[in-house]
């Protein structure tokens, strides 16, 4: 049976590594929105594997959901001080230059699929009627992809690996990254049991939506009008995906959540119009007492 889990460990090693090299090909916008095509080819995946019901409009709701993600993180990556802004341009300019284009679009798309064939194949052996518990097969899958990887890391980096061991650079907030990805792979594995990859791929979604919008409180990002565009998106997707009567069990609490985000977002919108109107007025009446 943990012969089973060889296959999705070794294609998360090739996602990885083609993400990495897709990222050192392509521009951030680009490797933003061309990612995003997971979404669909987990769909396609989930039809050919799992035989699951599929119809037109949760397709578009996918393509929708992954245009909508996209929006969201480049209203932030867009929203840099003007000056940053255009240096960041000029040296992204020359760098491109020297990058291949299309090899780093083979790259993602290629990823895509890599993607949402293990996702797919774990949710298979997940749902498969065995003995075998959720946590062996976390431990399963982690024993084979920490072996390959380091069989990759031996064959590649030996020389480094010998003048500053196999742990070097685990520094302690690198460790807690670690911890904090772990715990993740744990309830992502639970999500993809019961839940299914499709909609472990909705939340991943909102997940995106979350941090950037708690990053503007807790590292005082900056984000454009897009972020509120992208976020409806992802809204709308969700309620578009709930609409086929064999799904809509599995993905009202992403609906009841998002509507809760969406809610907040607004009130945020409004309350910062507010002071920003209120401003001039209060001005006024200063320099009038005054």
């Amino acid at each position: 049976e943990s012969f089973k889990l060889i296959v999705p460990a070794l294609c998360y090693l090739v996602q990885n590594n083609l993400l990495f090299f897709a990222l050192s090909n392509l521009s951030v916008p680009t490797y933003q929105v061309t990612n995003q095509g997971k979404l669909v080819t987990t769909a396609i995946m989930s039809r050919i594997i799992l035989k699951k019901p599929i119809s037109f409009v949760q397709y578009l709701s996918l393509v929708l959901l992954g245009l909508g993600v996209a929006v969201v993180t480049l209203s932030e990556v867009r929203s840099i001080d003007p000056s940053a802004s255009s240096a960041l341009v000029s040296d992204s300019s020359s760098i491109l230059s020297q990058k291949n284009y299309i090899l780093g679009l083979l790259a993602v798309i290629t990823s895509c699929f890599t993607s949402a064939f293990a996702g797919v194949y774990f949710e298979l052996v997940l749902t498969s009627r065995t003995n075998i518990s959720i946590h062996k097969r976390n431990f399963q899958l982690a024993f084979w992809s920490i072996l390959i990887a380091t069989g990759r890391i031996l064959y590649s980096d030996m020389s480094k690996v010998r003048d500053g061991g196999l742990f070097q650079g685990f520094a302690p907030i690198v460790l807690v990254v670690i911890l904090f990805q772990a715990l993740t792979g744990l309830v992502v594995s639970l999500m993809i049991k019961y839940a299914g990859t499709i909609l472990k791929g909705f939340a991943t979604s909102v997940a995106v939506i979350v941090a950037v919008f708690a990053s503007i409180f807790m590292f005082d990002s900056k984000v454009d009008g897009n972020f509120f565009v992208g976020a409806t998106m992802v809204g709308i997707a969700v309620k578009m995906y709930s609409s086929n009567p064999q799904t809509k069990s599995e993905v009202f609490f992403l609906g009841v959540w998002m509507k809760k985000i969406m809610t907040t977002l607004l009130m945020v919108e409004n309350q910062t119009s507010t002071t920003a109107e209120m401003t001039p007025m209060v001005m006024e009446n200063q320099s009038s007492i005054v």
